[in-house]
């Protein structure tokens, strides 16, 4: 008799995974058997097993870099919530492939939480791209939401247990793309128009086209539409998007460009909230016109004007110390290492390097890590252009720091130090009758 029930059983796992229909809210997950189990205490998992808590499936893969730095939050909540919540790992890469990937890389995380390898039913009862994808399954085995990484928090966790519902906005299985929002069969019909639509991440859709003559669609923040119209359209011959090179004076600068502290959740519900997607058709007769146009349409939506103006900016400058050039290569095979370790990499020796390899790389690779260290522009003002050989200790570029980097430049007898420069800048000005608005 118990042969005959496993066999019942099994028979239908196995028409689960033939005929796999996706699940959707408020529908039951089906009573599944798994094999392909990692780092769980026995050989196969079965998820009725954890009815009576809140199961927690992560969708995750070796390549995704979030899901991977998901895992020390996902092991502490898992410890903390232990009795009520269960939060399992799933992925499709097999269970020989799993146990490797954490066995050859040191610098990943490996939670206490069971691993579903191989998988392909759950990805067929819960489609979606992009991952860390989160489907929370509540103790009576019924899905509440499907939604994304960042949602999984301890304030949602505690609303789902008081209250049965984390109130979590479910996320768009698929990314929808669009040309326009404009019915396509008429588009060809419009002589003029202009779009501002709200960014929505729980939606999931995407304008995107590509540029002609007589059309632009952009998308971003209002500072990011400013800078690419700018930059695009060549109308200033410097990068916007280096820091400071674009200012905005307001009253409520906020609105306009991101605040840098914002993460996750917060980050999404800013975007939802103050990011944009803008599109403008013109006659093509007129399509000389079009950046006075798209720039007229963005001082009408926001109450910006936009200008080009002189600045005196703090910067940082690259520089030798000396007449002789220590960097200079001595020829031979190329190498490159000169890398930030990637948790997704195996382990990187403890000394990375370049080796007779171009110094626009090593400029390129310096400056733009100075310019997110301190939010100031870094200009190389070495005069050098030719190959190089080059060392730094791995833990500069893993963990980098203004002291760290002056000490391995100085090494070279190059220098990194503070300026003032008269600098171009685009300068986003409130209006008038804007600031009334917000008095």
């Amino acid at each position: 008799m118990k042969r005959l029930i496993i066999s019942m059983f099994f028979a239908f796992v196995i028409v689960c995974k033939a005929h796999a229909q996706p699940i959707t809210v408020g529908e039951k997950v089906p009573d599944i058997v798994f094999n392909d189990v990692y780092n769980h205490h026995a050989d196969t998992l079965r998820l009725a097993d954890y009815r009576g808590k809140w199961v927690i499936l992560d969708f995750w893969n070796t390549y995704c870099i979030s899901c991977l730095k998901s895992f020390p939050k996902l092991d502490s909540l898992q410890r903390e919530y232990n009795d009520e919540v269960q939060v399992i790992a799933v992925s499709s890469t097999n269970r020989q492939e799993t146990e490797t990937f954490f066995d050859t890389h040191e610098n990943v995380f490996r939670p206490d939480i069971p691993f579903i390898t191989g998988d392909t039913l759950l990805a067929e009862l819960f489609p979606h791209s992009g991952d860390p994808y989160l489907v929370w399954v509540n103790p009576q085995g019924k899905v509440i939401h499907l939604t994304a990484g960042y949602f999984l928090t301890r304030e949602r966790l505690d609303l789902a247990l008081a209250e049965g519902n984390a109130g979590i906005p479910t996320r768009a299985k698929r990314t929808r793309y669009y040309e326009t929002p404009i019915d396509t069969t008429l588009v060809e019909e419009v002589a003029y128009t202009s779009t501002l639509m709200h960014v929505n991440f729980h939606k999931g859709y995407r304008i995107e086209k590509r540029r002609a003559p007589n059309e632009y669609t952009v998308w971003g923040t209002v500072k990011d539409l400013y800078q690419k119209l700018f930059q695009q359209f060549d109308a200033i011959a410097f990068n916007a998007r280096q820091p400071n090179r674009t200012q905005i004076i307001a009253t409520h600068p906020e609105l306009y460009d991101i605040p840098k502290s914002l993460k996750g959740e917060e980050y999404v519900d800013w975007m939802n909230r103050h990011a944009f997607f803008y599109q403008a058709r013109t006659p093509l007769t007129d399509s000389s016109r079009l950046f006075d146009w798209i720039n007229a349409d963005f001082e009408r939506y926001f109450g910006l004007n936009a200008t080009v103006e002189l600045k005196i900016v703090d910067t940082w400058v690259l520089g030798f110390d000396g007449a002789e050039n220590p960097i200079k290569t001595s020829g031979g095979s190329q190498e490159n290492s000169f890398i930030a370790q990637d948790p997704r990499q195996l382990a990187l020796d403890s000394i990375r390097r370049l080796v007779n390899f171009p110094y626009s790389h090593f400029s390129s690779y310096i400056t733009s890590t100075v310019e997110q260290l301190t939010n100031m522009p870094c200009f190389d003002e070495t005069g050098f252009g030719g190959n190089i050989d080059i060392s730094f200790k791995g833990s500069s570029l893993d963990a980098p720091s203004m002291k760290k980097l002056q000490a391995e430049l100085k090494n070279y007898g190059i220098t990194l130090r503070r300026d003032r420069k008269r600098l171009e800048v685009l300068v986003l000005r409130e209006q008038e009758i804007r600031k009334k608005v917000f008095r």
